[in-house]
């Protein structure tokens, strides 16, 4: 279920809007529902503020007349985008300089429409929107991605993006060639969670077996596609010597 708030939008723009919600939640067959509609920014962004245990879209307005009223509706889009950045910020703009001011200081828009809005347009949007976060948990399902949950935020990682993890005292550092996360996970419950891919090779560190350039024995590493160097226990070489001998990869 995809929750959707919805501030500051006309009722021509907000029929319409949910109008072609219910068309493409059908046509893509994924669950959508508009759990807040408001003009108040308090509202809007403690609404916001409550969903970020999960992926939501946000419809804001970015059409007052009034500056403060523009960069309102600015500033509930960079929170959604800034508190996950899987969120759908979609922005209603009514006239030229709020859609430049869009484009020039949010990053990662859903979409950016101005009013009034034609029925191709929002139909195509949101049918991109349904299918990019049906597409988002079927692979979450499959085993291709984790979600992890640090605080308030939550992470959607990639199991092919993540390099290696590892043990940080109580936590554990899940690391891409973009960013690392830390998560309040044993290494026990990461190995879980990660799967077989993943081969234990120090009782600190987990490594993603696809992401492995090289491991060298003589000098006790395995050295990641990034670069990084990662110690090899002598409890766990044998191990990864033969799954990584079972699949061709270079062991020296």
């Amino acid at each position: 279920m995809l929750p959707v708030v919805v501030y500051d939008v006309d009722n021509e723009s907000y029929r319409l809007l949910t109008e072609q919600l219910r068309a493409s939640a059908a046509e893509t067959q994924t669950e959508c529902r508009i759990e807040m509609r408001t003009d108040q920014l308090r509202e809007a962004q403690s609404a916001v503020r409550r969903a970020a245990g999960g992926v939501f879209l946000l419809i804001t307005g970015v059409e007052g007349a009034a500056e403060e009223a523009r960069s309102g509706g600015l500033r509930l889009g960079q929170q959604a985008m800034d508190q996950n950045r899987d969120n759908y910020a979609l922005f209603i703009t009514r006239d030229r300089q709020s859609m430049e001011d869009v484009l020039c200081l949010c990053l990662r828009p859903a979409g950016v429409m101005a009013v009034p809005l034609e029925k191709s347009r929002v139909a195509g949007v949101l049918r991109k929107i349904l299918a990019d976060y049906r597409r988002l948990y079927d692979r979450q399902a499959d085993g291709r991605y984790i979600v992890c949950h640090l605080g308030g935020t939550l992470y959607r990682l990639s199991l092919d993006e993540i390099l290696y993890a590892q043990a940080l005292d109580k936590k554990t550092e899940l690391c891409t060639e973009k960013q690392s996360v830390q998560i309040y996970k044993t290494m026990a419950e990461m190995q879980e969670m990660l799967g077989a891919r993943f081969l234990r090779c120090h009782r600190s560190y987990l490594v993603n077996r696809d992401r492995i350039r090289q491991v060298v024995v003589s000098e006790m590493a395995v050295y990641m596609q990034d670069g990084a160097r990662i110690p090899l226990s002598r409890s766990c070489k044998d191990n990864v010597q033969a799954a990584l001998m079972s699949e061709g990869a270079c062991c020296g």
